[in-house]
């Protein structure tokens, strides 16, 4: 159960992590843009 539970806190995290990349390489290819 436990590991369950960390997994899907690592995949919600992993979720976040990667929208905030994208926004970022977004932002940056505009400003370059």
């Amino acid at each position: 159960m436990n590991e369950e539970g960390e997994e899907s806190d690592q995949t919600i995290i992993e979720r976040r992590f990667i929208r905030l990349v994208q926004r970022g390489r977004w932002e940056f290819v505009q400003r370059v843009n």
